[in-house]
């Protein structure tokens, strides 16, 4: 139950990165697969995971790719 509580508290204090995919990813809107924000694996807990497709994907840090911190191309 410690698994569930504490993905629950991640969900909940997301990045904008992690919301931004999230917003891509559910209801089943990358091809029909359901995917789980902050699924516990082992004493990990992965950003994105889906069972069917054995698929995990990982965000990097709050700092990385921030649209303030990226350099103009101008």
């Amino acid at each position: 139950m410690a698994d569930i509580a504490r993905a629950r508290a991640l969900r909940k204090k997301e990045t904008w990165a992690e919301e931004l995919m999230w917003s891509w990813l559910r209801d089943r809107r990358f091809n029909g697969y359901k995917l789980h924000r902050q699924h516990p694996k082992g004493v990990y807990y992965l950003d994105f995971f889906c069972e069917e497709a054995s698929l995990a994907i990982e965000l990097d840090g709050s700092g990385h790719g921030h649209p303030d911190q990226q350099k103009s191309r101008h």
